[in-house]
């Protein structure tokens, strides 16, 4: 989240994003995997919550540390996989 640490985006040779900007990026070419690494990341938050700890969902989380559109997409990706409703 550190972006305005490397100075003045215009002169820089690369392109800068926050967290939630890569992420989206990441999904818009590869939603495939990003369904997959949802679906490995929902089965750990479920099992920390099995275990007695007392933690939000992935989605939650996700907002929680500043990705709230990647949380959004996690929403759905988890709504999906959950099959019809």
């Amino acid at each position: 989240m550190n972006i305005k640490d490397f100075g003045d985006p215009d002169l820089l040779p690369y392109d800068l994003y926050t967290p939630d900007q890569f992420f989206c990026l990441v999904e818009s070419s590869y939603s495939f995997l990003v369904r997959e690494v949802t679906r490995s990341q929902n089965s750990y938050w479920q099992n920390r919550r099995a275990k007695g700890d007392s933690v939000t969902g992935l989605a939650e989380a996700l907002e929680k540390a500043g990705c709230p559109k990647l949380a959004a997409i996690v929403a759905k990706h988890l709504r999906m996989l959950s099959g019809p409703t």
